[in-house]
């Protein structure tokens, strides 16, 4: 029978051995010197625990760091005893300075005292060292698959494609950046659940979250839309990528796929998912990846050589239209935790909104917080720099006079839109969410002006045309959110289609490109839901009641219509609401939740509404 040990028995025993070896050494060292040397010995064991912990507990990618700073340790202690150390000259520098007595090496208080000095300077630049880095290298590749990371070449063609990849996320970043503002500063805390019924904790950031759990398989990042989850994902792939070059042929390599731009199997499996990642990244890499992905990708995949980064679940083109409960999303959620339990050992992370989020992946959970009230503050005073506008006051007055815009002022992307607002009519509030995207187009494109003129068009042509197209992307099933420009040209009899989109992308409302110039979407998806809103009033006949039970992506853009619409539309949506939930009041008395999730939709777009 062969015996077994757990982590936690492994640390009883390191921790015993520990203190053996401490106990014997210090009666060895009484013995042979006296308390001095019983001392030293002492301060020596237990630098070298520490600085060789990872031998009894591992860590990957400590142990050679640690190794060498007890090599360090080991000559300059040997150094001091002998008297010559430079540390004697530095510190002795120093106390004289501040008018003390200099140090004696070869007196043995001041021998300990330097020891003690070294081990914790040594000790803490060891920590500090090992805490700046938020992936450590693999270190449980066997020996025959090592090979293939030892040639020359792997290192050159790896370290290219990271750096095609860091410029991939610059442009991603340009097309994407609606707004002037810079969030960097303002990144939105992270919450991380705990195992064994423990409390949840509070995290600065996405990056100091990854860095403290080096053990989940997969972290499963939640966020409403507009709380920052794309801009924490990119900026942790920039870091990543920042780190391989200096960890060796064993780092991990970070790869960042955004799944609004899934072009798969609608029902995937884990398998699909791996070759969609290996086809989409030969298409985005080109020459810089190509040689690289074709030599390495799977043997670095069943080696755990990737940290594999989704983002956008909730937009994969066949969730949109799913009810956040429904078989069939809960298969590809499935898929993607079997991509990270079952198909090889690398981790990653998936991100999503709360709804249609992926019920059955198994990762991590880490969930993006709203701006706490500090934070509120803090983007609103950066936001309105240099405007001459009290930040304090104007929250304070959003809060008392438009409570209904409070939860607004907790997202990143809505507190932005109000910042514009007010600095353009500096007193005045906006009365809805609404106003706030109209405001802000039409001052895009008036600012554009010039753009507008030498294409030969109006701000009026361009905003009929995003409405036009953001019609197309809400009837359009299995399109998602980013559709072909070639549908678009299909189904909107406009010869100056393409000049238009060109405008939307100049005025960064829209992004034409993706993994090819020939995919359109807004550069986010309130953009999108702003102009379908924008359809739904021009023409309220299109309104589908039936996407509120349904939870379809209509459901979203019908919340914001109901904040400005005309009171008698508005009754007719919640007249209807109301009946679907009084249609199934027996079933939610009873429990019978899955058979009253139409009841379920409606009273969460009530709320909403």
């Amino acid at each position: 029978m062969r015996l077994t040990i757990t982590e936690s028995q492994t640390r009883t025993i390191a921790f015993l051995v520990a203190l053996i070896i401490l106990v014997i050494g210090g009666i060895a060292g009484y013995i042979i010197g006296g308390l001095l040397l019983l001392l030293s010995i002492e301060v020596a064991l237990l630098v070298a625990i520490f600085l060789l912990r990872p031998i009894l507990k591992p860590r990957l990618g400590h142990f050679k760091t640690r190794l060498a700073t007890l090599v360090i340790f080991g000559e300059i202690a040997s150094s001091i005893f002998r008297g010559e150390s430079w540390i004697v000259l530095l510190l002795n520098f120093g106390v004289q300075q501040i008018g003390l007595p200099p140090i004696q090496p070869t007196e043995p208080h001041h021998q300990i005292l330097l020891l003690t000095i070294t081990g914790a300077v040594l000790i803490v630049l060891t920590w500090l060292f090992e805490r700046r880095q938020i992936l450590t290298p693999v270190t449980t590749i066997i020996a025959e698959e090592d090979e293939p990371f030892q040639e020359p070449d792997y290192k050159i063609l790896r370290n290219r494609f990271c750096k095609f990849m860091y410029s991939y996320l610059d442009r991603i970043d340009e097309e994407t950046n609606w707004s002037d503002n810079d969030y960097t500063s303002l990144e939105a805390e992270i919450e991380m659940t705990r195992q064994h019924g423990k409390s949840s904790i509070v995290i600065a950031d996405l990056i100091k979250a990854i860095r403290k759990d080096q053990k989940s398989q997969s972290f499963l990042l939640i966020g409403d839309p507009g709380s920052g989850k794309s801009v924490s994902l990119r900026r942790l792939a920039r870091e990543l990528y920042e780190e391989v070059p200096k960890q060796g042929s064993r780092a991990v390599v970070p790869v960042y796929i955004n799944l609004k731009e899934w072009t798969g199997p609608q029902k995937p499996t884990d398998e699909d998912i791996s070759n969609y990642v290996y086809h989409h990244l030969l298409r985005i890499s080109g020459r810089a990846g190509q040689g690289f992905l074709k030599n390495y990708y799977e043997k670095m995949q069943s080696n755990g050589l990737f940290f594999f980064m989704f983002d956008s679940f909730d937009e994969m083109p066949m969730i949109l239209d799913f009810d956040d409960r429904s078989d069939q999303l809960k298969q590809i959620a499935i898929a993607f935790d079997t991509f990270f339990k079952d198909l090889h050992k690398c981790r990653g992370i998936l991100s999503s909104r709360p709804f249609r989020q992926p019920i059955g992946f198994r990762g991590h959970r880490l969930t993006i917080r709203p701006f706490h009230e500090k934070q509120i503050r803090d983007a609103m005073k950066n936001w309105l720099l240099g405007e001459g506008l009290d930040a304090d006051q104007i929250v304070r007055r959003l809060l008392i006079e438009r409570p209904h815009l409070a939860p607004a002022l907790r997202n990143p992307f809505m507190s932005d839109l109000i910042a514009h607002y007010v600095i353009h009519y500096r007193d005045k509030l906006p009365s809805s969410h609404y106003d706030l995207f109209n405001h802000y187009i039409n001052k895009r494109f008036d600012e554009d002006t010039s753009t507008l003129e030498e294409l030969k068009l109006t701000k009026e042509n361009v905003i009929d045309a995003a409405i036009e197209i953001a019609k197309n992307i809400y009837n359009t099933p299995d399109s998602g959110l980013e559709i072909s420009t070639l549908i678009l040209k299909n189904t909107i009899n406009d010869p100056q289609i393409e000049d238009k989109i060109k405008a939307m992308q100049y005025s960064r409302i829209a992004r034409w490109g993706g993994t090819s110039m020939e995919r359109f979407s807004f550069v986010h998806r309130r953009f999108a839901e702003f102009f379908a809103v924008c359809a739904l009033l021009k023409n309220p006949a299109m309104i589908d009641r039936d996407a509120i039970p349904s939870d379809s992506r209509w459901r979203d853009s019908f919340v914001v219509y109901c904040g400005i619409a005309p009171d008698k539309e508005v009754s007719q949506l919640t007249e209807y609401a109301w009946k679907i939930i009084q249609e199934n009041a027996q079933r939610l008395v009873t429990g019978n939740v899955q058979e009253a999730r139409p009841a379920i939709h409606c009273l969460r777009f009530l709320r909403d509404a």
